[in-house]
């Protein structure tokens, strides 16, 4: 059995992929994994890329293929994202750490959006393998937590771009070396938008397997598995990609000797003000 067209969009997703695997693995261990997460989420997501990849073309070889392989390399095209939303939130994380001045926004607020993002996975890796069933309700079960998945993600994406809205706000308040990579998740948010709209739509198109696999409706071309592969290319592949390059490039700008000055100085200085605070008995700045 040889590799149809999303097949070949495999080979595609396995030649890009790779390649930011090594390089995500690379910025992790360059800014360090204990506080800069985000780098680390970018090498989850481009290895989820490159399995996927590899299980749909191992299974469009096989002469008998399994349908359960089919399956598996439809949940991680669906779940992929997740890890991508993760590593956004993490940079911010970043962006609004040691702050001159409080941000409305907390770790608890990052701690809720993070599992809110973890019950979007669980979800829709429930509702890929219920989607395959051959009993119609189960089925239909499977679609209703696709497609609560997908809400859940667009619910996380409008969160992220409000946070960013809110710390271009605080510009002035956030770290000098902290405001390229601000910069970076700016200009990814387009991209990233097109990518969940993206999976919205294929949330909602009919399901890849079972009975009513043969369904067609005018949401069929997004469906991921055998929808319009131009589509998923423009809409998913590329959009992913560039959001990717743009982290990776922003990692790479940012130095680690003036971002460690940047976390001395601002320790040191809130350090000072404890200090003075404390010889004077709360009077600072001429207070009384």
């Amino acid at each position: 059995m040889g590799l149809d067209a999303h097949g070949i969009v495999s080979v595609v997703q396995i030649i890009v992929f790779a390649p930011i695997f090594g390089f995500s693995l690379f910025l992790t261990i360059r800014h360090g994994v204990r506080r800069h997460a985000g780098w680390l989420f970018l090498v989850f997501f481009s290895n989820i890329r490159v399995i996927g990849g590899i299980m749909l073309i191992v299974a469009e070889s096989l002469k008998k293929p399994s349908i359960g392989i089919f399956i598996t390399s439809y949940v991680l095209a669906s779940a992929g994202l997740s890890p991508l939303l993760l590593a956004t939130l993490s940079f911010l994380s970043m962006v609004g750490q040691h702050a001159q001045t409080r941000l409305p926004i907390t770790a608890w607020h990052y701690r809720m959006l993070h599992v809110l993002l973890a019950v979007a996975v669980a979800l829709a890796v429930v509702g890929g393998t219920n989607g395959s069933s051959s009993s119609i309700s189960t089925q239909n079960n499977g679609n209703t937590l696709r497609r609560v998945a997908s809400l859940i993600f667009v619910g996380v994406f409008v969160t992220v771009a409000l946070i960013t809205l809110m710390l271009w706000s605080n510009k002035n308040a956030i770290l000098l070396h902290r405001r390229t990579l601000l910069v970076g998740l700016s200009s990814s948010l387009p991209f990233l938008a097109i990518r969940v709209l993206y999976s919205v739509l294929s949330a909602f198109s009919p399901s890849s397997f079972g009975p009513r696999s043969l369904e067609h409706t005018s949401l069929s071309k997004f469906n991921t598995v055998n929808g319009s592969w131009q589509i998923y290319i423009t809409m998913s592949l590329l959009m992913e990609f560039i959001a990717v390059a743009i982290y990776c490039t922003t990692g790479t700008l940012l130095p680690l000797q003036a971002e460690e000055r940047d976390y001395e100085g601002a320790n040191s200085k809130n350090v000072d003000v404890q200090e003075m605070y404390r010889q004077t008995g709360g009077r600072v700045n001429g207070g009384r």
